[in-house]
């Protein structure tokens, strides 16, 4: 009795493999051409090519592809292990500089707006900033304003790319207007009655520029002019006793007509 035998050919395991790799988010693909079989039979070859390939950040196996040359697919059990590729984001500093402005006092609101941006990395796109608030400095009186601007107001619409945003605030600087204040006294005519008279007068204040209000205007020094005999008497204004209770303007003082009693 005869019984044929069985010969079985198993198929031989084969492990194929590709490289890693890493970079910062640059805009330009992220490759690595490293592949490689391992365990192929004497006398055979294939053609390996790596073709894992990624852009953006995030991560991705480094695939390939395998033409069977002097060798046959069904003779092999592949094993893979491979690469991979990865990109992370790329990290770049947005230099903010708010505008600024110095302004004479005009009793009106005034404005100091907008920003500048600059950054010195290569990424870097202006239009994908974002801003959230309102960029003005404001004021009326006289004073420095700041704009506000902070780092959360901003944002950079680009998910390759983690901004950061460095403030330098804007500001608006009001100083004061220049005013010319005159000052005159008024004046009396008394009748001779060989007693001493006085005057009780006062110190007026004008001005020709319309924000001049004579309300704000003062005087704190002696006012009486006083006499007996027949003649004028006078008492000169003087520039240390005036005040003008208005912060907002330099005061330059003319000192005019003294208060006159004529008896």
């Amino acid at each position: 009795e005869k019984v044929n035998g069985t010969l079985t050919v198993n198929k031989a395991p084969v492990t194929i493999t590709t490289g890693s790799a890493s970079k910062t988010y640059d805009g330009t693909p992220l490759t690595n051409e490293e592949a490689a079989i391992s365990g192929l039979a004497e006398g055979e070859s294939v053609t390996l090519q790596a073709t894992g390939t990624i852009t953006d950040v995030g991560s991705t196996e480094n695939t390939y592809t395998i033409e069977w040359d002097k060798a046959s697919a069904d003779n092999y059990t592949v094993t893979e292990s491979l690469g991979t590729l990865t990109v992370t984001k790329a990290a770049i500093t947005i230099k903010v500089v708010g505008n600024t402005a110095v302004k004479t006092y005009n009793g009106k609101e005034q404005r100091a707006e907008g920003y500048v941006l600059t950054c010195e990395a290569g990424l870097y796109d202006a239009d994908k900033v974002k801003f959230s608030g309102e960029a003005a400095a404001k004021g009326t009186d006289v004073g420095t304003y700041p704009m506000g601007l902070a780092a959360e107001q901003f944002s950079y619409e680009d998910s390759n790319v983690e901004a950061a945003f460095e403030i330098t605030d804007g500001w608006l600087k009001i100083e004061p207007a220049a005013l010319t204040i005159t000052v005159n006294g008024n004046a009396d005519t008394r009748i001779y009655n060989g007693s001493e008279q006085s005057f009780a007068g006062t110190f007026n204040a004008s001005c020709s520029d319309a924000g001049f209000d004579a309300g704000k205007f003062s005087y704190s020094g002696n006012t009486t002019a006083a006499g007996t005999n027949v003649g004028d008497y006078t008492t000169d204004p003087a520039e240390e006793n005036c005040s003008y209770s208005d912060s907002n303007y330099n005061i330059t003082w003319k000192m005019g007509d003294p208060v006159k009693l004529t008896i």
